[in-house]
């Protein structure tokens, strides 16, 4: 369908031009949405735009149609990409439990899912979060999952500050050495 097409499209430029994606997710017309998987697809793509455009959703109201299809249906990507950004949505409220919990659900697609830069930001949002918690060991592991992926993923940038945020966790460790 055409409007599948559009979000197709949207979905290959979302990372380079979000605010140009959230543009046009929000002109779309939701009475063409007229499946579950045409709703799915936009709630995911909306609140992926929303977060790149620092805009922070701290309701689930969003994502939820997402949520809702993506449990039973989709690709491992899209599971990984709903869970990781229904974590960052529970975060936005303040609920780091059920952020960790949305993380660890988006986990289980690592496997399947062939997106190295999606797997690399779902473990860095997990090393913030034990971070937090002064959980070190963990952060590190963590950000050396991050760290590997997105070396695989050829994005240095992003390996080059994952590298320094766990320098940064060993230096709380004291522990120089490493």
């Amino acid at each position: 369908s055409e409007i599948g097409s559009l979000l197709n499209g949207i979905e290959a430029y979302i990372e380079e031009h979000p605010e140009e994606a959230l543009k046009v997710l929000e002109s779309v017309n939701r009475e063409e949405l007229t499946t579950r998987k045409l709703k799915a697809k936009h709630a995911l793509l909306y609140s992926i735009a929303l977060d790149k455009n620092y805009i922070d959703v701290t309701t689930d109201s969003i994502i939820a149609p997402a949520v809702r299809y993506y449990e039973n249906h989709g690709t491992a990507k899209d599971k990984l990409l709903t869970y990781y950004y229904n974590g960052v949505i529970s975060l936005n409220a303040g609920d780091t439990e059920r952020a960790m919990e949305n993380y660890v659900e988006a986990e289980r697609y690592v496997g399947e899912c062939g997106d190295k830069k999606a797997i690399a930001i779902l473990y860095k949002a997990k090393m913030a979060i034990y971070s937090d918690l002064y959980e070190h060991d963990k952060a590190i592991l963590q950000g050396k999952l991050a760290a590997q992926y997105f070396l695989d993923d050829c994005d240095t940038l992003r390996y080059i500050n994952t590298i320094n945020d766990i320098t940064a966790q060993y230096d709380l460790l004291d522990d120089s050495l490493s």
